[in-house]
């Protein structure tokens, strides 16, 4: 077995010590400077990047890096790690970035503050193309006010209608969350929501669509698969914006105590006949794919009791839809205009909705994917509601992913 001597061992680790602590000293002696930027990924993304946004890791590649104290995108300080620096290389986590910031007079630049001195580097910094999650009213007219909900709805610069057709008046918020659009004249086409800003252009779909009949179950129009329950199926223009007929749910002087489950007496469901849910040929897609919508008026402030949405009246899964439970916002509970209600196919569980999903399709739908729908009104809390006048339309699930 070969030996090695002690002494020589220290003699070398000393000395590489030595020779470690001597270019770092001399990396601290150079002022900064940038030479490009790179994805902090694996391969095939780390290239040479054109443009980063809020959020992403990057790589700073340049010289005299050591000496950095501080990193600014478009004047915006980021979170700066000394451990992910060398002399020639700086990984750092983009900030988030303010819409005034991103078009302010710092805009498109890189700054690094160091003992050293300081450098800019010009650079593209722009936000990620818009992410589109809902639309408060997907069966919204021209004239009415939408709420587009998602990520990055900033610095827009175009929303553009299925058709081609142009809004010209949208706010967006500062946190760029959501954004309201009026709809403009002549958006009667079904489809996606164009959304160009800074960042790109992006569609709603498919997550949200405007007017979007994909996978429709039941119109109580052209396609009614109604079968019984409700108060009636109605056009009434007491429902304002509403199109055509709907399925009118809820009762009038009587109240209805906490705990009442008697969803089948008093006009408190909608329910339909055998329907297909999902086609055949795509029952093995994944179940979270999935969800189902529907517009719901609350004529009434609705302040206690869910809506239990059923397949088969099997009562093994169900999802709970109450949306004075689920937002604050008043563009969400308004009495005043019909509300997109979103249940994606994962929120249907056991325990009366608070348990465990279903793991694909067939085991919510059955095999062949065409049951029926029950939306039963519920007061599964303590609280008693007085009155009650909801309007139910457009029933479909549609793939979401």
């Amino acid at each position: 077995m070969r030996r090695y001597n002690s002494s020589f061992l220290a003699f070398t680790l000393v000395g590489l010590s030595a020779l470690l602590f001597q270019a770092c000293r001399k990396d601290n002696s150079a002022s900064p400077r940038i030479s490009g930027v790179r994805a902090a990924l694996a391969n095939p993304n780390d290239s040479t990047l054109s443009l980063v946004n809020p959020g992403q890791y990057v790589i700073l590649d340049g010289a005299g890096l050591m000496s950095t104290e501080q990193v600014l995108f478009d004047g915006v300080p980021a979170t700066y790690n000394a451990a992910l620096t060398a002399d020639q290389h700086l990984v750092i986590q983009v900030p988030n970035i303010t819409p005034e910031a991103l078009s302010g007079p710092k805009a498109n630049t890189i700054e690094i503050i160091s003992s050293r001195g300081n450098t800019v580097f010009q650079f593209p910094v722009d936000p990620p193309a818009p992410v589109v999650t809902s639309i408060s009213n997907e069966f919204a007219h021209p004239g009415d006010v939408i709420t587009i909900n998602g990520q990055f709805l900033f610095l827009i610069q175009a929303v553009v209608f299925p058709g081609g057709v142009a809004a010209t008046g949208y706010t967006t918020t500062d946190a760029g969350t959501s954004m309201t659009v009026t709809v403009p004249a002549g958006a009667t086409t079904g489809g996606g929501i164009l959304i160009t800003s800074k960042g790109g252009t992006s569609s709603s779909e498919p997550a949200a669509g405007f007017r979007d009949t994909r996978g429709m179950l039941c119109n109580f129009d052209d396609v009614n698969q109604y079968s019984w329950g409700a108060l009636g199926v109605i056009d009434s223009a007491t429902f304002l914006g509403h199109e055509g007929y709907f399925a009118q749910m809820g009762f009038f002087n009587s109240t209805v105590i906490g705990g009442d489950e008697n969803w089948y007496s008093g006009n408190r469901s909608v329910n339909t006949n055998g329907v297909q849910w999902v086609a055949t040929d795509s029952m093995s897609n994944p179940i979270g794919d999935y969800a189902l919508k529907f517009e719901v008026y609350a004529k009434i402030p609705w302040t206690a009791g869910s809506i239990w949405i059923v397949p088969n009246y099997t009562w093994t899964y169900l999802a709970p839809y109450a949306t004075w439970k689920l937002n604050a916002d008043s563009t969400l509970t308004s009495t005043t205009q019909w509300t997109t209600a979103v249940v994606p196919l994962t929120s249907f569980q056991t325990g009366n909705g608070a348990g465990t999903p279903a793991g694909n399709l067939a085991t919510l739908l059955g095999a062949s994917g065409n049951t029926s729908i029950s939306l039963m009104f519920i007061n599964d809390g303590t609280k008693t509601m007085t009155n009650m006048d909801i309007g139910v339309d457009n029933i479909r699930v549609v793939k979401i992913k």
